[in-house]
């Protein structure tokens, strides 16, 4: 792996612990066999966030992943976190 790849991995890591701990819109951060929940989402947000979105626009992706993708029919604070 080289130094790219590791930093994308590290990135991606990171990613995936602020979903889990500020976004959370399951409330399963708590449950330590649902600390993966929110994996499949990194990507899109690590997307956006390589190709320079804004806060904005990252906040409108999850709250559309929380109606579309997870079936809630609210839009949680968390998103503009």
């Amino acid at each position: 792996m080289n130094d790219m790849e590791a930093r994308a991995r590290e990135i991606m890591r990171q990613i995936g612990a602020v979903l889990l701990q500020d976004w959370d819109p399951l409330g399963v951060n708590h449950i330590p066999e649902a600390q993966d929940e929110y994996e499949s989402y990194v990507g899109g947000v690590y997307r956006l966030i390589a190709s320079r979105a804004s806060a904005a626009e990252i906040s409108e992706h999850l709250r559309k992943s929380e109606y579309r993708e997870m079936g809630l029919g609210r839009v949680t604070v968390r998103c503009r976190r």
